[in-house]
This record gives C-alpha cells, sequence and structure tokens, in this order.
C-alpha cells in the first residue's frame, strides 16, 4: 500500500517534468517560427540587395541571436529547476521509504514483545487455573469427608447422650 503511494508520486513527478518538457517545447516552436520569420527577412534582403540591407541584416541576426540566447537560459534555468524538484521529490520519497522501514522493524519488535508477554500471561493463567483446580479438588475432598463423618459424629454424640439419659432414669 505504501509502495504504491510511493510510485504514484514517482509517476505523478514524471507526468509534471514531461508536461513541463511539452510546454518548453512548445515555447521553443513558437521561438523557432519567429527566428524562421527573422531569417525570411534576412534572406530577402539579401536577395533584393538593397541599399542599407546588410545593416538591417546585422540588426535581425542580432535580434535573432539574442531571442536564441534569451531561449537558451531560459531553457536551463526550466531544466534545472525540473530537475531539483525531480530530486527533491526522490530524495524524500527515499526518506519516506526509510522512515517506513525502521518503523516497520520497530513494530515488528514491539509485536514481538507483545507476543511474548501475552504467552507469559497465557501460561500463567494456565498454571493459576491448574492451582485453582487442585485447590478445588482438595476442598471438594475435605468437604465430602466432613460430610460422610459428620453424621456418623452426630449420630454417635445423639447415641453416648441417648445412653446417659438412660443411667440418670434407672437410678
Amino acid at each position: 500500500d505504501i509502495d504504491f503511494d510511493h510510485v504514484s508520486q514517482r509517476q505523478r513527478l514524471r507526468q509534471e517534468y514531461v508536461e513541463e518538457i511539452k510546454l518548453q517545447l512548445e515555447s521553443q516552436i513558437v521561438d523557432l517560427e519567429e527566428n524562421l520569420a527573422i531569417n525570411k527577412s534576412i534572406i530577402s534582403d539579401l536577395v533584393s540587395e538593397k541599399q542599407g540591407a546588410s545593416k538591417n541584416i546585422i540588426l535581425s541576426l542580432n535580434k535573432e541571436n539574442s531571442n536564441l540566447q534569451a531561449q537558451l537560459k531560459t531553457a536551463i534555468r526550466q531544466r534545472d529547476n525540473c530537475r531539483a524538484r525531480l530530486l527533491i521529490a526522490e530524495q524524500m520519497a527515499e526518506e519516506s521509504k526509510t522512515r517506513e522501514s525502521a518503523l516497520e522493524r520497530q513494530m515488528k519488535c514491539q509485536k514481538e514483545e507483545l507476543k511474548d508477554q501475552l504467552d507469559k500471561k497465557e501460561y500463567s493463567l494456565q498454571a493459576y487455573d491448574q492451582g485453582m483446580r487442585r485447590a478445588v479438588k482438595m476442598l471438594n475432598k475435605y468437604l465430602s469427608l466432613i460430610h460422610i463423618s459428620e453424621p456418623t459424629r452426630l449420630g454417635m454424640i445423639s447415641y453416648a447422650v441417648f445412653c446417659l439419659k438412660k443411667k440418670k432414669k434407672k437410678k
């Protein structure tokens, strides 16, 4: 589940990167069309060989050169920004994977500790239950002995009382 999140995050970042490249390419197409128009103007000036055409040609070439340098700087800046964001996102994904692994190990250890504690408590409960069963057996045994011997004892006592009463009456 968490690995799926990392994969989807990377896919999303790559998709953003591709979309930015697409925008850059579209911008470059517009710039190239502008440069093409400038070049056509230069070629037509060269073909017509007008007076002062060389001055217009040099101005046009300088303008094209400036446009190309600006495009290059923009493209390099955008590329570097995209790479930096992608690198940061990958580092964040790697950090979260590392934290996830550490938490997983920690949870595994806690699970084992809890399992051990549960086993110990179950053992203690079983020992307590066995002790209680032995105690109940012993109580049942003693209570049954008392119960059996008591009527006999009472019978003897009542017989002894009866005999004493008889002796008194004879006197």
